[in-house]
């Protein structure tokens, strides 16, 4: 026998990322406990803390390039003026989901990783 498992999870998945521009990373707007912290927290502070994690990468080797650092766009997830967007899927249901755009410094390269929330 031979089924398919989905749930309310993986259905709201489906639905944002199937409004997705080509390139673009989307989070959806979530609260959940966080490690260590009380209570439940937001996609955003979610984001700044997987950031704050990443400080334990600084300097490590990724092609032979030191990884000097990243920057979190002030408009996505994470940012200090991220809003989340409403996205009306193909059923007329409304999704809320934020935009993560963000760069990372890889030797004197600098790449750049999402949508800009501020791009045109």
């Amino acid at each position: 026998m031979f089924s398919y498992i989905v749930g309310d999870v993986t259905i709201k998945l489906a639905r944002i990322l199937a409004n997705a521009e080509a390139g673009q990373v989307l989070v959806g707007d979530f609260y959940a406990a966080l490690p260590e912290e009380e209570g439940l927290h937001d996609a955003n502070t979610f984001m700044r803390r997987a950031v704050d994690e990443l400080d334990e990468l600084q300097n490590v080797l990724i092609g032979g390039q030191p990884l000097r650092g990243w920057l979190l766009d002030a408009d996505g997830c994470g940012g200090e003026h991220a809003m989340a967007m409403e996205i009306t899927d193909k059923h007329g249901l409304k999704q809320r989901a934020f935009n993560v755009s963000f760069s990372v410094e890889l030797g004197e390269r600098k790449l750049s990783m999402g949508v800009s929330a501020t791009t045109p």
